[in-house]
């Protein structure tokens, strides 16, 4: 049995660097088509992040959409229902949506992703 200390060859950082490596990659795939530009921006960075600053970038990304999406308001009611209309609920405290004219009342909606009451679908 030899007893000469720890190794000095770094096998053990370099295969850590290739599992964390391996990890962001599943992560960057694994992400809609509305983050492929910080996903390329990520994948040209030298050297990759780590994957705890990858998430932060994205995070940062999805922060913007949402504000964007609170400045600008709802969008035209038209274009929501053409993109999905089972993306919202109703409100199971007040009943059923208030229709005239074929419209709902868009203050009874919940959104399905986050649970918030809007008149708009989450991105």
């Amino acid at each position: 049995m030899l007893s000469g200390g720890p190794c000095s060859c770094n096998i053990a950082k370099a295969t850590a660097d290739l599992i964390e490596e391996r990890h962001l990659m599943q992560f960057l795939m694994g992400l809609n088509d509305e983050y492929d530009g910080v996903r390329s921006q990520i994948l040209v960075s030298e050297p990759l992040p780590s994957i705890n600053k990858a998430y932060q970038m994205i995070l940062r990304v999805e922060r913007q959409h949402e504000v964007h999406i609170n400045l600008n308001g709802p969008r035209d009611g038209a274009a929501l229902y053409a993109g999905n209309s089972n993306r919202f609920k109703v409100d199971q405290s007040r009943g059923q949506p208030y229709k005239k004219r074929g419209l709902i009342d868009k203050r009874v909606l919940r959104c399905d992703n986050c649970g918030r009451r809007s008149g708009y679908t989450a991105l």
